[in-house]
């Protein structure tokens, strides 16, 4: 997905100039989900943790159309029907790419299914020590 973040900020900025009030409410939205991502870890609520990053999703996609795009939206669904318990988009220069949640129980199936798809995936291990990449080759 080809996208330009330099456009997708002119968007945004020409939207915040003429509705400064929506940009404020979103963003107290997304700042609210710092407190609950927090806990969520702290407690290891996991299917909280999966809610909150498909929460921000959402809002952030409030912002601008340019946001997303139906290419975006289709990746989304079938990473979510993958298995996915949280899914969003980060970064928009060259496309930007897709922080995805699974249950580790349902990581085995979700790996055999996202495999078919178009997809690199990278997975991320997270616990005490925080977040490391661990290396996942499509065979």
């Amino acid at each position: 997905v080809e996208r330009s973040s330099s456009e997708i900020h002119k968007q945004l900025k020409s939207k915040y100039s003429s509705k400064p009030e929506f940009f404020a409410e979103k963003m107290l939205l997304l700042d609210g989900l710092v407190d609950e991502t927090l806990s969520a870890l702290g407690t290891r609520n996991w299917d909280r943790f999966g809610e909150i990053i498909d929460a921000g999703w959402s809002i952030k996609r409030e912002f601008s159309e340019s946001i997303s795009s139906s290419e975006i939206d289709t990746h989304y669904k079938l990473l979510k029907d993958c298995g996915a318990r949280g899914c969003r988009l980060l970064g928009a220069g060259a496309g930007g790419y897709f922080v995805v949640f699974v249950d580790l129980a349902d990581q085995p199936r979700f790996l055999e299914d996202a495999s078919k798809l178009a997809v690199n995936i990278r997975r991320v291990g997270v616990d005490d020590y925080g977040a490391r990449s661990l290396d996942y080759q499509n065979e």
